[in-house]
């Protein structure tokens, strides 16, 4: 297994066949992903179902009830959504956003903190050349912070929610919210690797922070943080496999036409590796 090195310290496993991946395989994937954050496997062909089984191997699926399952997950495969345009013959969505426009920098549920699972595990199926996805390293940034800024930040807790029309302006299912209750800002995984948790159209400010104080370190990270130096585009092939993490990197799906573009999404744990 060998591996190529991206923008923004994301990496590229080369010459790895995800069906016959070894358990060694598998705590090494891990390992790679803890120090990158985000992980790019290319040249899959997968079933939704053989999708499901390799995450399996990492950790905890993220399963959804049993209505979710008929409208979105391939072959009723629970815990892999569709993400795709198109409708059900109900009418309902056939996948999650089926939108032709931007979806914004953004995270897998960020007030959630005791539900979210820490992983998205996307896997482009069909006709996704063309489209493009960013990832922003919120570990980098942090460790390009002023000392005193580090200082400021280190026990600050952040609040987390969704506001419609922010990152994405074509998604009715969801209700406003914010966990109010405040969630750390800076974050450190299992490895060492410190960052900001950072989503900047879920954050709504620092807790028990002045307004006007929160605002103005709200602008001056975004301004820091969300600077090229920082993201690792992908432009999409079939076949291609990203795991991202969702606390230390935030992603951005750009506007394209959809089409029939089919991508299969997991969101999962690392509960079954070694490191």
């Amino acid at each position: 297994m060998d591996t190529t090195i991206l923008n923004a310290d994301a990496i590229q496993i080369n010459n790895i066949d995800l069906k016959k991946i070894t358990k060694e395989e598998v705590n090494q994937i891990a390992k790679l992903y803890f120090k990158h954050l985000v992980v790019v496997i290319k040249n899959q062909t997968l079933t939704a179902q053989e999708l499901h089984n390799i995450a399996k191997l990492f950790g905890n699926i993220e399963y959804f009830d049993k209505k979710t399952v008929n409208e979105r997950s391939p072959d009723n495969v629970n815990g892999v959504q569709r993400v795709c345009a198109g409708v059900n013959k109900d009418g309902s969505p056939m996948g999650l956003f089926g939108h032709n426009s931007d979806l914004d920098w953004h995270c897998n549920r960020p007030s959630a903190e005791n539900e979210r699972k820490p992983i998205v595990f996307l896997y482009a199926v069909n006709a996704s050349t063309g489209s493009r996805i960013s990832w922003l390293n919120n570990s980098l940034s942090y460790n390009d912070l002023s000392i005193t800024n580090k200082k400021w930040l280190e026990n600050k807790k952040g609040i987390y929610g969704f506001k419609p029309n922010t990152y994405t302006k074509n998604f009715n299912v969801w209700k406003p919210h914010k966990n109010t209750v405040g969630q750390k800002f800076i974050r450190e995984n299992a490895v060492g690797q410190k960052g900001m948790f950072f989503p900047i159209h879920q954050f709504f400010g620092f807790k028990d922070v002045d307004e006007n104080i929160s605002k103005d370190m709200t602008q001056l990270l975004y301004q820091h943080a969300y600077q090229e130096k920082y993201m690792y585009h992908h432009d999409y092939e079939d076949g291609d496999i990203i795991f991202g993490d969702q606390w230390l990197t935030v992603h951005k799906r750009w506007a394209c036409e959809l089409g029939n573009r089919m991508l299969y999404r997991i969101t999962m744990d690392w509960m079954n590796i070694q490191i």
